[in-house]
C-alpha cells in the first residue's frame, strides 16, 4: 500500500517509474536494506523493456525465468495487477495504482473484520471445555460429599455424565472441536448449494463470511469496472482469481446477463443487498 501511494505520487510529479525503483535502489544500497536485490531486479527488468504491471507480476506475465521468482512473485496480488494494467492501457498509472491502494486497505480491513469475530466461537469451546472439567474434577466431587447422588435431580445426573465424558476424554474432545473448526473454515470458500444458503442465515462463521464477502465484491468490482472493464468482463475477471463459493454467483449474474443488461438485475442474485441498488 506504502509502494503504491509513493509511486502514484512520484508519477503525478511527473517522474516515470524507472527512475522511482532507482531512487529506491540507491536508497537500499546507502543503507543495507534487505529490499536491495529485490530493487535491483526491477529496474533490471525496467531496463529490459518491461512495463509496470508485467514487473509486478512477476514471472506469471513474463518471459523471463531467472531468480525473479523467487524474490517477487507475490509482490502484488493478481487482481491488483489488472488494475494497474488497465492504468497503463488508458494512460492514467498513477489513478490505478490509487485504485489498488483502495483494493489492497479494504483487504486487509476485510481480513481482520473476519478474523475477529472468528475468536468468539474459539473461546466459547474453550470455556465451555474448561467449565466441564472443572465441574467434574472438583465442583462435583465435593457436592457429592454432602449430598447423595441417588437424590440428584435428572438434570444434574445428565450434567455430572456429560462433565464426566468431556473430562476424562478431553484430548478427542479437543481435536474434535479442531477438527470440527477446521472443516468450517476449509469449507468457507468451497462449499455451495441449497444446504450452503441455509448456514449463511443461520450458523457461524458462515453467517457473517458472506457479508464479507459480498463487500469484497463490491469493492473489487468498482475497482476493475472503474478501470474501464464492461461488468461481464469484470465478473469474468473475478472469476478467476475467486472461490468456488464465489463464483457460483457469478455464474448467476453470468445467466441473468444473457437476459437483461441492467446492472441492478445483474447483481441482484443474492450476494449483494438489494439497498445498495437503490
Amino acid at each position: 500500500v506504502i509502494l503504491y501511494m509513493e509511486l502514484a505520487d512520484f508519477m503525478d510529479a511527473g517522474i516515470a517509474p524507472d527512475h522511482f525503483f532507482r531512487e529506491k535502489k540507491k536508497y537500499a544500497i546507502k543503507y543495507k536494506h534487505k529490499s536491495e536485490q529485490l530493487y535491483s531486479h526491477i529496474v533490471k527488468r525496467f531496463e529490459n523493456g518491461e512495463k509496470l504491471a508485467s514487473i509486478f507480476a512477476g514471472n506469471r506475465y513474463s518471459e523471463n525465468r531467472g531468480n525473479d521468482k523467487e524474490i517477487y512473485y507475490n509482490l502484488v496480488p493478481e487482481i491488483e495487477v489488472l488494475l494497474i494494467s488497465a492504468g497503463e492501457k488508458d494512460g492514467n498509472v498513477s489513478k490505478a495504482l490509487y485504485r489498488a491502494k483502495f483494493l489492497a486497505e479494504s483487504s486487509v480491513r476485510l481480513k481482520k473484520a473476519f478474523l475477529k469475530p472468528l475468536m468468539y466461537p474459539l473461546f466459547l469451546m474453550v470455556l465451555i471445555i474448561g467449565m466441564l472439567n472443572f465441574s467434574h474434577r472438583y465442583m462435583f466431587v465435593e457436592v457429592k460429599k454432602i449430598v447423595p447422588m441417588d437424590i440428584f435431580p435428572t438434570w444434574a445426573i445428565v450434567f455430572s455424565d456429560i462433565a464426566a465424558f468431556f473430562s476424562n476424554n478431553i484430548i478427542l474432545v479437543i481435536l474434535f472441536f479442531i477438527l470440527m473448526i477446521g472443516s468450517m473454515i476449509y469449507s468457507l470458500p468451497r462449499l455451495s448449494g441449497t444446504f450452503r444458503n441455509y448456514l449463511d442465515r443461520f450458523l457461524p462463521p458462515y453467517s457473517f463470511y458472506k457479508p464479507l464477502q459480498s463487500a469484497g465484491f463490491l469493492v473489487s468490482f468498482s475497482s476493475l469496472f472503474s478501470s474501464g472493464l464492461t461488468p461481464v468482463d469484470t465478473i469474468n475477471t473475478l472469476k478467476i482469481y475467486s472461490s468456488h463459493y464465489m463464483n457460483g454467483f457469478f455464474n448467476k449474474m453470468l445467466s441473468v446477463e444473457k437476459r437483461t443488461k441492467k446492472l441492478d438485475e445483474l447483481l441482484n442474485v443474492g450476494l449483494v443487498l438489494r439497498v445498495f441498488f437503490l
